[in-house]
């Protein structure tokens, strides 16, 4: 069963014909907005953006886990993770 993707590129193709734009100036300006992003969580930024959903820093604490090959007793430790929470409104989309 195929599934439908979009790249990066596809939607920087997308802007330009929308906008009247050249393909590389639609690339570079989804290029640059992916890159905002990445600065802002970085950062420690909550990025909203509405009606789409936000990317938000989530803390795991450290736990104790188990190696499933030796069955050993581990040790994980705690880690920050850019976590997406979508909006309601792409939420009822799907």
């Amino acid at each position: 069963m195929a599934t439908n993707k979009v790249s990066k590129k596809d939607l920087g193709q997308m802007l330009a014909e929308k906008y009247d734009l050249s393909k590389k100036q639609g690339i570079e300006m989804v290029d640059w907005l992916f890159e905002e992003i990445k600065d802002q969580v970085k950062r420690r930024v909550e990025v909203t953006l509405k009606d789409f959903g936000k990317f938000k820093i989530r803390e795991s604490k450290a736990r104790m886990g188990i190696n499933p090959l030796t069955k050993e007793a581990i040790s994980i430790p705690a880690k920050k993770k850019v976590k997406f929470y979508p909006a309601k409104a792409v939420k009822e989309l799907i």
